[in-house]
This record gives C-alpha cells, structure tokens and sequence, in this order.
C-alpha cells in the first residue's frame, strides 16, 4: 500500500449504492495523496464488482456484522495514510475542495481536525466556518462542543496518534458505545492542537432507508413505499433506554477532561450534558421505529448496586428527572434545563468568540 497524506474511510453495511456513491466522489479528484478505503460489515456482492472495477479503491469486509463501533476501528488499524477521514456511506465528499484540504493538513499538522459539513442543497448542517477560527484549545473542545457534533462524517485524525491505548479507550465493546469517535476525539485532543477546516467538504446526503445501525433493523427488501413508512431508527441504539445505557456509559468517559476547567465553565458543561441528554432520551420514542412501543416507566430505572455504572450528582439527577411519574412536570423540567444549557453555553461562545460570531454559528448550523 503506497503511503498518502489522506485515506478516507467509509464505513458501510447493507446499502451498497450509497456507498458506492461515495467511493466515487473521493475518487473524482485526482489527487495522488488521496485514497478512498471502503470496509462493510457483511459480505456485499455489489460492491465485490464496483471494487474490481475501481483498483484505486481499498475494499474489505467482515463475514459477518460485528457492530458498528468494530468496523470502525478496523478501518483506523489498517489505514497507514498520515490523516484518516471518516465519511458516511449516506454523504459525499466535495472533490474541488480535497487539494485545498491537503494542503491544509500538510502544513497545520494538527492531531485532530473538525470539518464543516453542508446539506447537499448547499445549506450548511454544521458549520465551523461561522467562528472564524483556525484552531481550538482542548479546552475550548470540551466546553463548546462537549457533545456535538456526534455526526461521524468529518472526523479527521492523525494516524500516527491512534495507538493501541487510545484506540483500546475509546472502542471498548460495550453495546452502549456508540459514539467512539467522540471518546477518540477528546483522548487525542487533549495533547495536540485541533484544527478547524472551514470550508463544506462534507455533503450530508439524504438519509438511507435500510441498512447501517441506524437502520439495519428495516428488511431491504421491502417496497419502497414501506421503506418511506419505517425510516424510523432502530430502537435498540436510539431508543429511550439505550440512550439511558449510553448517558451512563458515556459520562465518566466524558468528565474525566472536565478536571482541569474552572468551576464555571465544568458547571456549564455538566448542565449541557444534563439537559441536552435529557431532551434526547425524553424524545426517543418519537423517532424511533414506529413498531416499537414507548418503554414503561420502570425500564428507565437504573440498578445503583451495578459495579459497572458510576454514580455521581449529574448521573442521580439524570435518572431521578426521567422517571418523575406526572408527565407533564417531567416535560416541563427537562425543556426548562434544556433551555438553561443552552444559553449557559451561548455565554462561553460569546466570551470565547465574540457577539457576532457567535450568532452567525448559530445562523448557521442546524444540528
């Protein structure tokens, strides 16, 4: 395998012309540091043919589905480019853009780097660009963007970071982590610089209707008319109480960087994470699949005695809200937090960027 300065990874599993969609756009550009790894979670006859007829392109699959969070990481232990990029098989590279990305990446040499990500009609969906900043403190990473964006497309890191602790850290197998990438994020960050690329590399497609975690629960070979009904997520990774399993599975991952930042701006992380995940988890039940029933209150309980599970304020209090019994106070209490956080972490965008920078980010981004 001839080293390039970007290997691109697509993850992919049960879609195979959505994948193919974007092994071609990494390979229209005609780069030679370049190169598009496409790796699925099964065995997918499709793209065995489009990968014989692509030989720039690196394909390999599991025989059988290992999870998402595996794929992953099997795709960051086999690259050996200088930076690997995550891409969705739903989303698509700007190829006009990828010269100028190289450059970036070769002169900033940061270990991580966030990509602003623009809906295919052009819109942005997440858009560093509004803050007009080159770079970002780890410090500034884990008050700002503590949880967000989760979007994996963007995701861009020096493979010479990724060694066996990091990786090991953040791609534990647990069935509550789903959001490796983010655990990845926080580890490398924390001893390098992180760089911030402007410009919609990234093009969000349209969401697909099977395959994938998200929708590897949809039988593929329905019509297309019940595809349209059931693109509701799966519910054993979005539903009510996997978000619980991953709020409890995520939050000490998360709190051990928040040692280090002052007490104002650990308290306005901790109601961020309370709020936003409480909104989350209290709203699962509306976009999951339609045949799954809303959990009864008792299956957000969580067992205080499991050894597995650290407990802390911020965890009692998550628990605690969602099982409050009357509806309506518990509606009212977790918007009211929500809406707290939200404007406790427009005060550090402020002091961080300024007025107008920070509401033009807002402007622009929708995610």
């Amino acid at each position: 395998m001839s080293h390039k300065i970007l290997e691109v990874l697509i993850p992919t599993y049960r879609r195979p012309h959505a994948a193919i969609g974007a092994i071609d756009s990494v390979l229209a550009s005609d780069n030679p540091n370049v190169s598009a790894f496409c790796h699925s979670n099964g065995t997918e006859p499709e793209l065995e043919i489009a990968a014989a007829l692509r030989p720039q392109l690196r394909y390999a699959y599991f025989p059988e589905n290992r999870g998402a969070v595996a794929n992953f990481r099997k795709m960051l232990e086999d690259s050996d480019a200088t930076y690997v990029l995550f891409l969705s098989d739903e989303d698509r590279i700007d190829p006009n853009l990828l010269d100028k990305f190289i450059d970036y990446l070769s002169q900033n040499k940061h270990g991580f780097v966030m990509c602003s990500v623009v809906e295919s009609t052009g819109a942005s969906y997440f858009s560093v660009a509004a803050l007009d900043a080159e770079t970002l403190s780890f410090k500034d990473l884990i008050t700002l963007f503590t949880a967000s964006p989760t979007y994996l497309s963007g995701y861009c890191f020096r493979r010479d970071l990724l060694n066996d602790d990091a990786l090991n850290l953040a791609f534990d197998a647990n069935a509550a982590n789903v959001y490796p990438h983010l655990i990845l994020r926080n580890v490398i960050s924390k001893n390098t610089s992180v760089g911030v690329f402007g410009p919609g590399i990234i093009i969000k497609g349209a969401e697909a209707s099977t395959g994938g975690d998200s929708h590897g629960h949809v039988k593929s070979n329905i019509n297309s008319k019940q595809r349209v009904e059931q693109q509701k997520l799966n519910p054993s990774i979005y539903g009510e109480k996997a978000r619980i399993q991953q709020f409890h599975y995520l939050l000490p991952k998360l709190s051990t960087h928040w040692k280090n930042l002052t007490w104002y701006r650990r308290l306005v992380v901790q109601i961020y994470i309370l709020g936003s995940w409480l909104n989350t988890t209290s709203d699962a039940y509306k976009h999951v699949d339609t045949t799954a029933t809303k959990p009864a209150g008792n299956e957000c309980k969580v067992d205080y005695q499991n050894p597995n599970i650290q407990f802390d304020t911020l965890s009692i209090t998550y628990t605690y809200l969602l099982n409050i019994k009357k509806p309506k106070l518990k509606s009212v209490l977790v918007h009211s937090i929500w809406n707290l956080s939200k404007f406790a972490k427009l005060t550090l965008f402020i002091q961080r960027f300024g007025i107008r920078k920070t509401f033009y980010f807002i402007k622009n981004k929708s995610s």
